[in-house]
């Protein structure tokens, strides 16, 4: 697989972690550097490993991963359109399905590019679409008479509970792509509520269905999100899907953030004065403040062209992740892991014992 890209945290390492799951190495070893871009080892973690599962799954069909994500979300408009018509005939069906496939915003844009954004969408839509399938099912068995032959209502429901596993097996690969997505989840639960609810209060059956339901679906979306934390932890020692946006990387910028300081730039999370203060009660972050405050860093370059002279803005989080490999302080995850740790640690007892101000609002970007 060819890394044509220059985004290093973005595009080019969701290629770089495909490429060494396919290889063998799950994710990647630190101490090996033919693995990696530069000092790229310590983004092993930093995205989810859904998209780059989705690579090596798709290389060998020879598919271009965009028009692979695209079938995906050619299922998902199916499904979605099936249900209409059930609803409300072939008509609206046909035209839901056309707006859907047709729909000018996925032929340009993010939806041209190898990154897990297209995957996202797919996946999103192929999950409204297996709760809306779920929901007719509900409303069939809401419909069925409560008496008749046993095996046969466990035939009615077996459809049901493909449908469920399936939904929940959407939920985990999406949770593996990206962790702030339960926006989909909630969006999912709504038409199956809808069709539930008003049977619930007419029929003992619904409500015998909706419990194990419930259950088959969360286990089903928590089987791979828990098989790829176990991976991470017999490769890295660290239980977790990712470590971006949870963990003490992600603690410690939201305590800092949370220090008060006059603010600087509305696209600063973490601006010089809060740093400056965290300096004077951390001991661990003192040791990466030359690499944190470098004039030279390629992020404050980024953060300057947006007008945030001086700061990486928006990228702090990967300024903050690098700084401590660039100092030379750790070279494994789970080192880099306990330096955050420690930082964590420092920052979130000085807030407790009123050394430091911490009542701004937190915030990770």
């Amino acid at each position: 697989m060819d890394i044509v890209w220059g985004s290093g945290h973005d595009s080019q390492l969701q290629i770089v972690l495909a490429r060494n799951i396919g290889n063998g190495y799950w994710l990647g070893a630190e101490r090996i550097p033919e693995m990696w871009i530069g000092s790229q080892w310590n983004l092993a973690l930093a995205k989810g490993v859904g998209y780059p599962l989705f690579l090596v799954l798709v290389k060998p069909t020879g598919l271009n991963p965009v028009m692979a994500a695209y079938l995906v979300y050619l299922v998902g408009a199916l499904m979605v359109a099936r249900a209409v018509i059930a609803w409300c005939g072939r008509r609206w069906g046909l035209a839901m399905f056309a707006l859907l496939v047709f729909s000018p915003a996925l032929f340009g844009g993010e939806f041209s590019r190898v990154y897990r954004n297209n995957l996202i969408a797919a996946l999103a839509l192929l999950a409204l679409g297996l709760a809306l399938s779920v929901s007719r099912c509900l409303h069939e068995v809401g419909s069925s008479p409560e008496g008749g032959d046993s095996a046969l209502r466990r035939a009615n429901h077996a459809p049901l509970f493909v449908r469920g596993t399936l939904l929940g097996l959407c939920f985990g690969v999406l949770w593996m792509t990206r962790l702030d997505v339960h926006w989909i989840a909630v969006a999912c639960a709504v038409p199956i509520v809808i069709a539930a609810w008003p049977r619930l209060l007419k029929s003992r059956a619904v409500f015998t269905v909706m419990l194990p339901l419930g259950v088959c679906v969360l286990v089903s979306a928590a089987v791979l999100p828990l098989s790829v934390a176990m991976m991470n932890r017999a490769q890295y020692g660290i239980f977790a899907t990712d470590d971006y946006g949870s963990g003490p990387i992600a603690e410690t910028q939201i305590l800092l953030s949370r220090i008060e300081a006059a603010p600087s730039h509305p696209l600063v999370h973490v601006n010089a004065e809060q740093r400056n203060m965290a300096y004077r009660v951390s001991p661990s972050l003192k040791r990466i403040s030359a690499q944190l405050e470098d004039p030279a860093s390629p992020w404050k370059g980024i953060g300057g062209s947006l007008g945030a002279i001086g700061e990486s803005s928006s990228w702090f989080s990967w300024e903050l992740r690098d700084a401590p490999v660039k100092a030379g302080i750790v070279s494994t995850l789970a080192e880099l892991h306990d330096f955050f740790g420690a930082a964590e640690q420092e920052l979130r007892l000085a807030c407790e014992n009123g050394t430091l101000q911490c009542t701004a609002p937190g915030e990770f970007a």
